[in-house]
Formats: C-alpha cells, sequence, structure tokens
C-alpha cells in the first residue's frame, strides 16, 4: 500500500485554501454588475484570476505523488487559464448570443472537469486521516453538479422566462454555498493531513 506524505498534503492544501481567497475577490472584479464595468478593474480581476488558476494548478502538480488524480486536475486547471484568456478577449469585444452560448458550454465542461477530478483527490488523500470528510467531498460534488445544471437550463429555457429565472437563482444561490463549503473543507483537509502527519 502507498504511504502518503500528509505533511505535504497539508501544506499545499493549506497554500490551496489561502489562494482560492485571491480567486473569489477576481470574480468580484470581472462581474459586470459590481467592479467589471470599468475596463482596468477587470483587467486586474482578469490577471488575478489567471495566476490563481496557475498557481492552483502548481500546488496541485506537487501533490501528484501522493495522489494521481491530482496529476489530472492540474492539467485542467492549467487548460482553464489558458481558456480563461481567451474568453476574457473574445466574449468582452463580441455581442454574439450564438459565441456567448458556445463559450459558455465550453466554460462549463472544463470547470465540471476541474470539480469532478479535484473532489475525488481530496476525498481519497483524506479517506484515512478524515473518513467522513472525505465522503463530504464526494457529496459537495454531487451537489455542485447539480447547481452547475440549473444554471445551465437556466440559459437553455430562456423561452420561459419565470422557470429560467428560478433555475438561475436557485443554481445561483447553490453554487454561492458550494464555494463557501469548499472553502471550510479544504482548510479541515489540510488540519485532517497535518494531524495524521503528526500521529504517525
Amino acid at each position: 500500500m502507498k504511504t502518503i506524505d500528509y505533511g505535504k498534503c497539508g501544506k499545499y492544501l493549506s497554500y490551496m485554501f489561502w489562494m482560492l481567497i485571491p480567486n473569489i475577490i477576481s470574480g468580484l472584479l470581472t462581474n459586470e454588475n459590481l467592479g467589471g464595468k470599468s475596463q482596468a478593474m477587470f483587467i486586474v480581476g482578469t490577471a488575478i484570476h489567471i495566476v490563481c488558476l496557475i498557481a492552483y494548478a502548481f500546488f496541485l502538480w506537487q501533490l501528484q505523488t501522493e495522489e494521481e488524480l491530482y496529476r489530472t486536475a492540474a492539467i485542467i486547471y492549467l487548460a482553464g487559464a489558458v481558456w480563461s484568456v481567451i474568453d476574457d478577449l473574445i466574449l468582452r469585444n463580441t455581442k454574439s448570443i450564438a459565441l456567448s452560448i458556445l463559450f459558455g458550454i465550453i466554460g462549463m465542461a472544463i470547470a465540471f472537469a476541474q470539480i469532478y477530478f479535484l473532489y475525488e483527490a481530496h476525498s481519497t488523500i483524506t479517506e484515512e486521516a478524515d473518513p467522513e470528510l472525505s465522503e463530504k467531498w464526494m457529496v459537495l460534488r454531487k451537489r455542485y453538479f447539480i447547481a452547475q445544471g440549473l444554471v445551465a437550463a437556466g440559459v437553455v429555457l430562456l423561452f420561459i422566462p419565470v422557470l429560467a429565472a428560478l433555475c438561475a437563482i436557485v443554481g445561483g444561490i447553490m453554487l454561492i454555498v458550494m464555494g463557501i463549503l469548499e472553502l471550510v473543507y479544504l482548510y479541515r483537509s489540510a488540519q485532517a493531513c497535518k494531524k495524521q502527519q503528526q500521529g504517525m
């Protein structure tokens, strides 16, 4: 059976926890209803987001020796960083609805892949350190997919405004809750790994 370096896992999971905070700030800066209306704020927010994705991918790559799924997640996060540049450069200067939908589908597919591999890797790495938390990562992944599905349904059902709005609102609220839970679980995972290392 492979021996996991829980000290290393705890260290990089902690780094990933702190990296999520500037990533949330970048989301606020690029949101068109908030800072995103300003070109300067949008550029700053986009730059922060890309740096966060690259840093996140680097941390995941360091953990591939402890769990192979982290390698796949790292590659997908790098792909996400590249896609963010393409998406921001093109969509910022287009009014094409078809192109916006296409780019939205591709972006969502990348997000789905990121969450799928990342959460399973977190679940696997905490399976021995904290079995209950390991299971919570898998439950969170299922709920995330449901939330994203509702947001997608909101786009598809545009011809039924009330239903579309309901799906988008519920899905959006769920995604906010999922984001908070991810922060909590990531912090707990880092602490569980550090504790497991100390007990070995």
